[in-house]
């Protein structure tokens, strides 16, 4: 006996949890469903691109395959593709990336092997190969967890592993419905694993991210306020009630620019969507993975943080100037989402010592040594200002901040 209940179903993602009560498959395996809307950069035909696997962990092992159904319209599903479970060999790897409209596919996996691999030397003619070795669990390179970020960062990683699919042809404007099964070890085929419809009329597009700000993390605390001085620490909010999970679950990453420069007026709005102008630049390397939302307040208050570029051209950013900042989410597609900022930031200026504390007054009479006569003498002393004497100081007789920082 089979039970299979539909546990988030909209317009752009299907999640399904399923209960095999014969031991087929085991207990809460959780899986999503999704699909994005995109636009083939060198033909302008419209594409869907289909995205599957496990919340947590992997795909079930039972599964051998997943079949592909597509309805257009109120007309029926029909089957159209079947997708094998597990990573394809390394030539079909590469013929993924060499497809019309993948360029910046291959360029942006060629950049992160450069950054992860350095030693490797990655380009054209050898990425796949170093590629399928990170993703093939017999292989020395393998990473289960690097994998996954993988197949979320790249739609052809996704499509190698068996867990994408593109609809590059025959895409109508409309709505068009999907429905995944998969196929187990004795060939039956389950029920639906997934439903998703999407409108093809126009790209899918992103919300911008919400409440992108910047947060003070070091609080009250004079000692942590190093943390702050000199930098920016950011913070947005990353989609978590349920009406919101469909747009959580189709964003891989974020990316932060900032003006160059500091800036001399009102901030210019940009549509990242369409281009990045020269007079941004990333903050980050490789897109930034926030798996939830941050504490309110305290040392882990923030998603990303700002220091410059001081390790790669000396270059920091100087206190008390302000900058522009915007954000954008990045999608399975790799297409960034409706633009967050601008954003007004300044760097904080806290450096400075503490207040010194057990400051004491002492009076004594000397001696003049032209007139031998007694004259009164003031002196200040005061407690050294370091973390042990300002323990002792404030350790236990005073609550300086709340225990969370």
């Amino acid at each position: 006996m089979r039970k299979i209940a539909l546990a988030a179903k909209g317009a752009l993602i299907g999640t399904l949890l399923m209960f095999i009560c014969a031991g087929v498959l085991e207990a809460s395996s959780q899986i999503y469903f999704g699909a994005i809307a995109v636009r083939n950069q060198v033909t302008s035909s419209m594409m869907v691109l289909l995205e599957w696997g496990p919340v947590e962990g992997s795909a079930p092992q039972e599964i051998t395959s997943f079949k592909i159904y597509k309805k257009v319209g109120s007309g029926n599903f029909e089957e159209i593709t079947t997708v094998a479970n597990g990573l394809v060999f390394s030539g079909q790897l590469q013929a993924f990336f060499s497809e019309s409209g993948e360029e910046r596919q291959k360029e942006e996996i060629i950049n992160w092997l450069g950054i992860a691999y350095p030693d490797e030397n990655p380009g054209t003619g050898n990425f796949d190969d170093i590629l399928h070795s990170i993703l093939d669990p017999a292989d020395q390179k393998y990473n289960p967890m690097q994998a996954h970020f993988l197949s979320r960062y790249s739609r052809d990683v996704a499509r190698s592993l068996g867990l994408a699919y593109l609809d590059r042809d025959g895409v109508p404007a409309g709505s068009i419905s999907y429905m995944i099964t998969g196929i187990l070890n004795d060939q039956s085929e389950t029920g639906p694993l997934g439903r998703v419809t999407v409108d093809a009329s126009a790209e899918t597009i992103l919300p911008a991210p919400q409440n992108f700000r910047q947060v003070l993390v070091s609080r009250c605390s004079v000692l942590r306020r190093q943390i702050d001085h000199g930098r920016i620490h950011l913070n947005w909010e990353v989609p978590s009630t349920p009406e919101k999970m469909p747009s959580r679950i189709l964003t891989y990453g974020y990316d932060i620019y900032r003006m160059e420069k500091p800036v001399s007026g009102a901030c210019s709005v940009f549509d990242l969507r369409a281009s990045i102008p020269s007079e941004l630049v990333k903050i980050n390397s490789v897109p930034i993975i926030a798996s939830g939302n941050t504490s309110e307040e305290g040392l882990d208050s923030y998603q990303a943080i700002d220091e410059g570029d001081f390790l790669q051209s000396g270059t920091a950013l100087e206190p008390g100037t302000t900058y522009c900042y915007y954000l954008v989410a990045r999608d399975l597609a790799g297409r960034y989402s409706a633009t967050a900022g601008p954003e007004e930031m300044t760097v904080p200026d806290l450096e400075g010592p503490v207040m010194p504390w057990g400051i004491d007054a002492r009076q004594e009479m000397v001696e003049d040594p032209q007139t031998q006569e007694s004259i009164p003498k003031l002196t200040l002393v005061w407690d050294q200002v370091n973390n042990i004497n300002y323990l002792k100081e404030y350790g236990e007789s005073k609550n300086i901040c709340g225990s969370s920082t």
